[in-house]
């Protein structure tokens, strides 16, 4: 655990050390939004819970460190559930009959984008499509339930994030974004049965940003 917050710290400060002694030559200097993200599960979390996930939410500032990049921090959340009576394997066994079966998901994300064919100055006034990466934290907490029992694990992951979206220019004067994010947390072994895993997933974000 301890070697996962290093890593985030290191990561933290890198992107604040590339971002200080930049000057600022754009119009734009700070982007912050909220976003609602709809979840595909791959890998290890569709094999726990093979459901979409219809509730999540990303909170997201970006902070212009040259005309065409930026760098920022996520918060965010997705819910994954799903009621089955497919055996489950486990290190000491397999568990079969009905389930219930529930997966929270917070990622926390130290953020980097670079927009192409534009700048600052023009993000808000024309189509800005871009690339980013992100890397960080994962909060996962798994909840399994069969018949009256309970049991829940929970753990911290450290991850990356690819991502491709586009930010569109509103008539209120706001900035829509659409953007596709790969999350992929590293193995852990803080989850049911003691077992490693890293609860990949897909999100859909669509949501509204401002800038000063």
């Amino acid at each position: 655990m301890q070697r996962l917050w290093r890593k985030l710290l290191v990561t933290t400060g890198v992107a604040l050390g590339a971002a200080w002694p930049v000057e600022r030559a754009a119009a734009q200097e700070y982007l912050g939004g909220l976003s609602y993200s709809f979840a595909m599960p791959t890998g290890d979390t569709r094999e726990f819970t093979d459901n979409e996930s219809w509730l999540g939410l990303n909170f997201e500032g970006q902070w212009f460190v040259r005309p065409n990049a930026s760098a920022g921090i996520l918060f965010g959340w997705n819910e994954f559930h799903e009621r089955t009576d497919e055996a489950i394997e486990l290190n000491n066994g397999t568990i079969s009959g009905g389930q219930y079966r529930h997966l929270n998901v917070f990622p926390m994300l130290v953020t980097g984008r670079y927009y192409l064919n534009n700048s600052a100055t023009a993000i808000g006034t024309t189509v800005a499509p871009y690339v980013g990466a992100s890397t960080g934290m994962y909060y996962v907490r798994q909840l399994f339930d069969l018949g009256t029992t309970e049991f829940t694990e929970d753990g911290w992951l450290f991850g990356l994030s690819p991502e491709l979206g586009v930010l569109i220019p509103l008539r209120s004067g706001s900035i829509g974004m659409l953007s596709a994010r790969y999350n992929y947390p590293f193995n852990g072994s803080d989850f049911l049965g003691n077992q490693a895993k890293s609860f990949q997933y897909w999100t859909i974000n669509l949501g509204v940003s401002y800038g000063r």
